[in-house]
């Protein structure tokens, strides 16, 4: 009866004896994983380069991103997020029109049309404010759309989603959470189009998005300025001091609202310039 070598099916890869090696008999031996690549996710023509579990969970320090596949809404949101951003640029410029005009009038001491101007200016101002709102919402869903696509390399996030989207309504931290969270948002929708993902690590901020982050900060600061001196108009005891606290909280509101349509049509760029990195 002659000797048949056993099938590789089934069997588990257990290292031959000296005595299988010199009879010649074939070991199954187990396949090696190789390393380095994915499949790559349906739609996408690019090996998946970031680590993943079979979940859909990216592991390393972008840890907890929920990968969902890539959807054509997140393209029609990025587009309502920069058609609300150019509006909001609008809006203030004309707003600051608007004061560059009350100041003149301050400085002339026409109190009538200037009281006749800030009433017909008021719709102006309100919807200013009411842009804000929808502006805010559809700016941080299309952060989280994009954050937890599968056209993103989540192992060179730097933080969680929750902090890349929470960190946004955090009080003054958000001048830094905000601005890293798009950072790491910029850096893994490119790593993820080059199909290139080196993990998290020291990277430099592109010139476009800190131009943003640097506008975003002096609005925030010019804004402050804005309110404090609305709060000397009221502590005003004469026409000269009510004057010259009018031409302050202008003239602060002015740069206030220049600089944020400024930042507006950079953040508005900025959206543009990462939704890029996701064309397919």
């Amino acid at each position: 009866m002659s000797y048949q070598p056993p099938t590789t099916s089934g069997t588990p890869d257990v290292p031959p004896t000296p005595d299988a090696r010199e009879a010649g008999i074939p070991v199954p031996t187990a396949p090696q994983p190789v390393a380095g690549t994915l499949p790559a996710p349906v739609g996408q023509p690019y090996a998946a380069t970031f680590p993943a579990t079979a979940s859909g969970t990216a592991s390393g320090p972008g840890a907890g991103v929920h990968v969902r596949p890539w959807r054509s809404s997140n393209d029609v949101i990025a587009i309502i997020a920069q058609v609300l951003l150019g509006l909001t640029a609008l809006v203030n410029l004309a707003v600051a029109f608007t004061d560059v005009r009350l100041a003149g009038l301050v400085r002339e001491r026409d109190f009538d049309r200037v009281v006749e101007l800030a009433t017909s200016a008021e719709s102006t101002y309100r919807l200013a404010m009411l842009l804000a709102v929808p502006t805010v919402i559809v700016f941080v869903v299309w952060v989280h759309r994009l954050w937890t696509s599968d056209r993103s390399a989540h192992a060179v996030y730097t933080r969680s989603t929750r902090l890349a989207v929470g960190g946004w309504f955090i009080p003054v931290a958000n001048l830094l959470l905000g601005g890293r969270a798009l950072r790491d948002l910029w850096h893994g929708t490119a790593a993820a189009r080059a199909g290139v993902d080196q993990g998290p690590g020291v990277r430099s901020t592109p010139r476009l998005l800190l131009g943003w982050w640097v506008a975003w900060c002096v609005m925030f600061v010019t804004t402050l300025a804005s309110r404090g001196s609305q709060a000397g108009v009221d502590r005003a005891t004469s026409l000269t001091e009510l004057v010259s606290a009018l031409e302050s909280a202008i003239n602060a509101e002015v740069a206030a609202c220049t600089i944020s349509a400024v930042a507006a049509v950079l953040l508005a760029l900025v959206i543009r310039r990462i939704t890029g990195f996701t064309r397919r």
